[in-house]
């Protein structure tokens, strides 16, 4: 048994299959200082972490990862992230909960994924960007810790008998 091997029981247990068959690896990710570099809830400006996109797509395509975006903003000024995530070709899994997770009824207010990355989680890799009064998300960093746990993931969750 591998060291992440309880991740994949995680997986099987907060996830459904996508159409093509794989088992989706749902991931919660922040909007401010996650997926931008810098921004303001009050002035509507941001600074775009494009770095975030382009991993994004390239672990949804490689480790069918389902992105749950859950963030504090109310849904009036979420709508321009929104509409940025769309314009860079990321699709959501989520938004502020993962699709199964009510199905059963029970309704719970903590998105079921199983790894979560947001510049206020302990441990995760940071850097500032110029003229900006807090650190943001060093996607670059988290791609190095994250692809081979969710490449092991995505590599033996169908070896698991169900």
């Amino acid at each position: 048994m591998k060291r992440y091997d309880g991740i994949i029981d995680e997986v099987l247990y907060y996830s459904e299959r996508s159409e093509d068959g794989r088992w989706i690896i749902p991931i919660e990710v922040d909007w401010d200082y996650t997926l931008t570099k810098c921004s303001s809830w009050e002035t509507g400006e941001m600074e775009i972490n494009y770095e975030a996109f382009e991993i994004m797509k390239r672990w949804t395509k490689d480790y069918n990862v389902g992105w749950i975006l859950n963030s504090m903003r109310h849904d009036e000024i979420l709508k321009e992230p929104l509409k940025t995530l769309e314009k860079e070709g990321v699709k959501l899994y989520g938004l502020r909960k993962n699709p199964i997770q009510d199905r059963d009824g029970n309704s719970v207010t903590k998105s079921f994924s199983v790894f979560c990355i947001d510049d206020r989680n302990v441990g995760t890799p940071v850097k500032w960007f110029e003229n900006c009064n807090r650190p943001h998300v060093d996607w670059v960093e988290v791609d190095k810790i994250m692809s081979p746990i969710l490449k092991h993931i995505s590599d033996n969750l169908d070896k698991v008998k169900l």
